[in-house]
């Protein structure tokens, strides 16, 4: 549970900067953690 919301949390925070890059990255490292 912590490791997702870490994700989530860093992902919204890159979102701001980056903008919506991260849509690309973000399914691989969720599926990584869920596993």
């Amino acid at each position: 549970m912590d490791s997702r919301i870490t994700v989530l949390r860093r992902v919204q925070r890159i979102t701001r900067i980056e903008g919506q890059w991260w849509i690309r990255y973000v399914p691989r490292e969720v599926n990584l953690v869920a596993d």
